[in-house]
């Protein structure tokens, strides 16, 4: 019976933070797209100062990292020392970040990829969550 009721509150957690849950998700994969991809980066000019940043090792394991700490965040809806707050200002920060860098690739080459609009959408998404106060 207590097994059920754990996961009565997980669900409930992930009902009330769903959509942090797949961002998170989201980055992992952000993480292993950047890892699968070199050769994206790679055809990107080097004075593109943004792609180089991002083009290293570091990077996917410190995505990895956040997507976890977004999975635990939203399933047990931690909310001490306004971790919520911090974890929605960091996937901000991520996805901005990477929308640059894809934006760059993309004028560089000459070419749209399909990177850059999701990228797009995802962070008006995590604006329009985020100002819709549902970081609670």
């Amino acid at each position: 019976m207590l097994m059920k009721e754990q996961l009565k509150h997980l669900l409930r957690h992930y009902q009330r933070n769903w959509i942090w849950f797949w961002i998170s998700v989201l980055t992992g994969y952000l993480g292993l797209f950047i890892r699968g991809q070199q050769h994206l980066l790679e055809r990107a000019p080097r004075f593109l100062i943004v792609t180089n940043i991002v083009d290293n090792q570091t990077w996917i394991v410190a995505l990895s990292t956040l997507s976890v700490a977004g999975i635990i965040i939203s399933l047990w809806n931690i909310s001490l020392w306004k971790i919520k707050g911090i974890l929605i200002g960091c996937l901000t920060f991520v996805w901005v970040l990477f929308l640059i860098v894809f934006v760059q690739i993309d004028l560089s080459i000459g070419q749209y990829s399909i990177g850059a609009g999701l990228t797009a959408f995802l962070v008006l998404l995590i604006f329009h969550h985020a100002k819709g106060n549902n970081t609670k």
